[in-house]
């Protein structure tokens, strides 16, 4: 069964023999009652099934995203119940081989995941590897990204490739926790085949594995940020910058040097939610340091971060509180795709802006 409310024709005897039944039989066409049912004759023509004077149809197993099973031919009382035993059986079948599969898979994704310990992306694309390999598909696609929209772990291709087959083919599961980061994971079937019950429940035990892992990862992150605040930052921005670049986006950076910070505790703070309520949810905003505000700003050149910076200066200036005009300089540097790592990218933009400022002292005229 697919997304869309539609039974596709998957598996089939091996004896090539006559068609008897459409590629695809809408679910609401079917009896409700998912144990071997027969068809009545009304149904059976409604659902363009020739040649099959007895149709029994069963749905295993139970629930969400079932394989629909369907017998044509002849079929007497005797043969209807055994069948129903097979039904029963292959039921149990499923349910314990996706069982096994997931163990199986949540033991060899765990330890990957514990063999490369900060190695964040070692350690997911091994687990990845694992999952393609548990589940059969084609390929596997995973990305995740902070609550500001930037890019914390992609391996794979996210979106679908030219000619990749469509209904019900790739597999989307999200998982998000609010203000904190958002996982995609991405699965496609091979040949186009329709992803299956098993693949589905296997997928999403391991997304919930992934996101469990995530949690400790950024939590592990934010103890170091805490530990060594204004260098660390430096060098989360650079790292962001740095995967930006390798992504092929050009990225920039933009530092605030603002006025009376050091005399009002919090005001920087302050001015950073005035800045994030304008900017793009891809933006990075924070505090370098006290009266140190920068951003980072993805598929951004620099004479774009140029016209940010000059926006929101003239929004601060505008908002004509207890501090106005609280910018003494803005500092501006940018990065290209293919211009290397974008390590040092904040402490360049922080010069810029020391030295912007200092021109501006010299260039003020002397009191009398």
């Amino acid at each position: 069964m697919t997304a869309d409310g539609m039974f596709g024709a998957e598996v089939s005897p091996p004896v090539p023999a006559k068609v008897q039944m459409p590629a695809n039989i809408p679910m609401d066409s079917l009896p409700a009652a998912s144990v071997l049912t027969p068809l009545s004759h009304a149904q059976i023509q409604a659902l363009g099934i020739t040649h099959g004077p007895d149709v029994l149809v069963a749905r295993v197993p139970d629930g969400d995203f079932a394989w629909l099973i369907v017998f044509c031919g002849a079929i007497s009382q005797a043969e209807a119940a055994r069948l129903g035993l097979y039904v029963r059986l292959l039921d149990q079948l499923i349910r314990t081989a996706v069982s096994e599969a997931t163990i199986k898979l949540i033991c060899a994704m765990s330890s990957h995941l514990l063999e490369h310990g900060d190695a964040a992306s070692d350690a997911a694309s091994a687990a990845v590897d694992a999952l393609n390999a548990s589940t059969g598909m084609a390929s596997s696609a995973l990305k995740v990204t902070t609550a500001y929209g930037a890019p914390l772990i992609q391996l794979g291709q996210m979106e679908p490739r030219p000619g990749d087959a469509a209904g019900g083919s790739r597999l989307v599961i999200v998982r998000r926790a609010p203000n904190r980061y958002a996982l995609i994971l991405v699965l496609t079937s091979a040949e186009g085949r329709r992803v299956t019950r098993q693949q589905r429940e296997v997928a999403d035990a391991a997304a919930n594995l992934l996101d469990a892992w995530i949690r400790r990862v950024l939590a592990r992150l934010q103890q170091h940020d805490s530990r060594t605040a204004s260098r660390t930052f430096d060098e989360v921005l650079d790292r962001f910058a740095g995967q930006a670049i390798e992504l092929g986006s050009a990225v920039s950076m933009v530092v605030l040097l603002m006025a009376d910070a050091a005399s009002y505790p919090g005001l920087t703070q302050q001015w950073i939610a005035r800045i994030r309520g304008v900017m793009r949810a891809c933006d990075i905003v924070g505090m370098l340091g006290e009266g140190e505000i920068a951003l980072l700003l993805h598929d951004t050149a620099l004479d774009r971060a140029e016209a940010v910076a000059q926006r929101i200066v003239k929004m601060l200036e505008a908002i004509g509180d207890r501090h106005p005009s609280p910018v003494v300089a803005t500092g501006v540097a940018a990065r290209l795709p293919g211009s290397g790592s974008g390590a040092g990218l904040a402490a360049e933009a922080r010069n810029d802006a020391m030295l912007r400022a200092t021109a501006s002292l010299t260039q003020q005229p002397r009191s009398s």
